[in-house]
């Protein structure tokens, strides 16, 4: 993929705005009350923005040694940030009391550990980046080939991986939404849960992009890699959706 100005409106102008938004609405969230739950819903927000902030890093740099690092980094960053909704959600039906910390980290660490085959896959060739005509998971730095000096590279991901990552973000997604809604059922016709309704329509927009993501890496279609980044704009009214559900917590508290 060629260094030209689509490819930087792209990454400065999609990716850059998705991340500034994300990370004011985590700061947002976080000011208004310091609780377990706000900090749990916060780094959801953190964590997406701080794999926007990778990709635009990796995306203008050009290195293929930099090019897997970041990339792998977006993987776990974006993979994490989904589970922190789940995380949101059972605080939320459970109470901090019953959902205790112990129990938060037991999530977060068996998940990294799940996110840890990820090395198996690389190690084994199914996950890599193409260069023009050139698709390697081995070191390879541009500056060797100076007919690639502007070439970017697209991240490319073979058919084992790619079932690998739907499997383990789609299970975090369907208990997410298993949760969300079995919490919506819970409240009854209060206001709250009318109001509660915008985080769950938040949380089913979300899912187009690690699953977008996922399909447009493995099939590496340019139709694909163009559309993507602006799907991937849903995220701002998914986010949005999910904000107001914890506003109408702390009104309900």
């Amino acid at each position: 993929m060629m260094a030209g100005w689509e490819t930087y409106a792209q990454v400065f102008g999609i990716y850059g705005s998705m991340m500034v938004f994300f990370i004011i609405i985590g700061y947002k969230i976080l000011k208004r009350r310091r609780s377990r739950l706000s900090l749990t819903c916060s780094m959801f927000y953190f964590l997406v923005a701080g794999a926007f902030l990778i990709n635009i890093v990796y995306r203008v740099i050009g290195l293929h040694e930099v090019n897997i690092i970041l990339n792998t980094m977006t993987f776990f960053l974006g993979c994490l940030g989904l589970l922190f909704l789940l995380l949101f959600n059972q605080i939320l039906l459970k109470s901090e009391k019953v959902f205790t910390a112990k129990k938060q980290a037991a999530y977060i660490i068996g998940y990294l550990v799940l996110l840890s085959l990820y090395f198996v896959f690389m190690a084994n060739g199914q996950v890599g980046f193409q260069y023009e005509d050139i698709s390697t998971t081995e070191i390879y730095t541009l500056a060797d080939d100076p007919q690639l000096q502007e070439d970017l590279g697209v991240p490319v991901w073979k058919w084992p991986f790619a079932i690998y990552g739907l499997i383990i973000t789609q299970i975090v997604y369907g208990w997410t939404m298993y949760t969300g809604i079995k919490l919506r059922k819970k409240m009854g016709n209060t206001q709250f849960a009318k109001k509660y309704t915008y985080n769950l329509i938040g949380e089913m927009l979300f899912d187009v992009v690690p699953v977008g993501t996922i399909l447009v890496n493995t099939i590496n279609s340019e139709l694909g890699r163009t559309i993507l980044p602006l799907v991937s704009l849903m995220v701002i009214p998914a986010a949005i959706l999910v904000y107001k559900g914890l506003k109408s917590e702390k009104k309900k508290e």
